[in-house]
């Protein structure tokens, strides 16, 4: 949290997609990729916490 705090960290992100890996890498294009957030109701509130 400290490298946050002191912004040397910018962007922090997940890969919470619950499928196969065959399904998340199916195809060549990105916008056809499967979406998911079944870890943000855990992740964001752990980020959005200040101690």
């Amino acid at each position: 949290m400290e490298c946050i705090s002191n912004n040397q960290i910018d962007t922090i992100g997940t890969d919470h997609v619950a499928n196969q890996l065959k399904l998340k890498l199916d195809g060549d294009d990105v916008w056809g990729a499967l979406a998911g957030f079944p870890g943000i109701g855990t992740s964001l509130p752990i980020l959005l916490n200040e101690e």
